[in-house]
Order: C-alpha cells, then sequence, then structure tokens
C-alpha cells in the first residue's frame, strides 16, 4: 500500500513539474512584414542588452519563464539553441529582405558595446544601418501569459549619423489559461515580437529613413 502511493506520489510530482522543463519557442519561425516597399543597401544588426544576461544569470538563449502548478519557474530557451539576437535578427533580416532592399545581417552579441555595433555597421558600407537594442524581451507564466518588452530601432546614415529613433516598452497579456499553456505560448510569443517589429518600422520617421514606398495595390 505505502509502495503504490510513493508511486502514485511520485508520478504526480513528474506531471506537475514535467510540463514546465524544457520547453523551446521558436523565434525565428514567425515572419515579419513592414508595410512598404524599400531599395538600396541596409545592414542590420540586433543588439542583446538585457541585464540578466548580461550580467550572466541568465544565457543570451533565455527568453522567458514558465512555471509549473506549483508556481515554480524553469527556463525557456530558444529552439534553435542559439542566441535570441540571433533568432530576431533572422526575423530582422527576412522583414527588409522581403520589402526589397539588399540587406546585409551582422551579428553581435550582447559584450559588445554599442558604439562597437555602431562600427560594425558601418563597417559594412550600407546606405542605412539599421539596430535594433533588446533591452527587455521575456515571457512569464505567474498567471496568464505576459510579456515584457523594451525595444529601441534606431536608423543610421551611411555616416553613421542617426536619422530616426522608435522604441517600445512595456508588459502585454498575452492569453493563454493558468495551466498547460506551453503550446499556446510558444506560438503566441514568436508572433509577438514579429507584430512589435512591424510596429517600430511604421512609423513616419522611420519610413522617411529608410526611403520607404506604399506598396502597389495586387
Amino acid at each position: 500500500m505505502r509502495q503504490g502511493f510513493r508511486l502514485l506520489l511520485i508520478a504526480t510530482t513528474a506531471w506537475l513539474v514535467g510540463c514546465a522543463i524544457g520547453n523551446e519557442y521558436a523565434y525565428d519561425a514567425k515572419p515579419a512584414n513592414l508595410a512598404y516597399q524599400g531599395s538600396g543597401s541596409v545592414a542590420s544588426a540586433v543588439h542583446d542588452q538585457r541585464s540578466y544576461v548580461k550580467s550572466g544569470d541568465k544565457p543570451p538563449s533565455f527568453v522567458g519563464l514558465q512555471r509549473n502548478r506549483f508556481g515554480i519557474p524553469f527556463d525557456v530557451s530558444t529552439t534553435s539553441g542559439q542566441a535570441l539576437d540571433i533568432d530576431l535578427g533572422k526575423t530582422l533580416s527576412g522583414a527588409l529582405t522581403s520589402a526589397g532592399y539588399r540587406e546585409t545581417g551582422v551579428a553581435v552579441t550582447f559584450k559588445e558595446s554599442g558604439a562597437a555595433v555602431r562600427d560594425r555597421l558601418l563597417a559594412t558600407r550600407a546606405r542605412r544601418l539599421v539596430l535594433l537594442t533588446v533591452n527587455e524581451w521575456k515571457t512569464d507564466t505567474r498567471t496568464k501569459a505576459a510579456l515584457y518588452f523594451d525595444l529601441s530601432l534606431a536608423i543610421y546614415d551611411e555616416r553613421g549619423r542617426l536619422i530616426a529613433r522608435q522604441s517600445l516598452k512595456g508588459r502585454d497579456e498575452i492569453g493563454g489559461k493558468f495551466f498547460g499553456n506551453e503550446a499556446y505560448v510558444s506560438d503566441r510569443a514568436p508572433q509577438a515580437f514579429a507584430n512589435k517589429l512591424e510596429e517600430l518600422f511604421k512609423t513616419a520617421e522611420v519610413i522617411k529613413a529608410l526611403g520607404g514606398q506604399t506598396k502597389p495595390k495586387p
């Protein structure tokens, strides 16, 4: 009887804990689409400056927390296993290329300074330089899934002069239920990034800096 109870307890605990362990989100799977067309050469980079990554408390592949039914948090990482900025960079590059720009993606790390990243973009000799700085990006399923974000987009000309800036910061509830929402959040979180990216690029200042033109109607 005791043995049976022990086995039941072990199985129940494993079920409660297991659903929150080893979760991964594919941040390179949801395309972003700019609302205009462009041309010319553009170099882009995504610079991860999240405080807990810079301090070494979390790895660069960290994207959020998934909590079990006891509320205990477990880290969620990128499906690719790569740093988050690499996956986000693919989405950014894809959006610029699809809009018609001749895009060159520049891979950078959180260890580099902002000035060093700009210098690397300048070295490409592109007509426009696009730098997306990620100061915060993570999800947490403490209750319903929440997204914490702080993104800063800067556009520079070929001489490194800042010609446009746009930022987004806040906390969004992205839905789901209290428990068993792993699959839902793994789909909604990457889509949320694509949506935020589109929002950053659709302002008049950014469109003007990139020489964007309205897409012709099909």
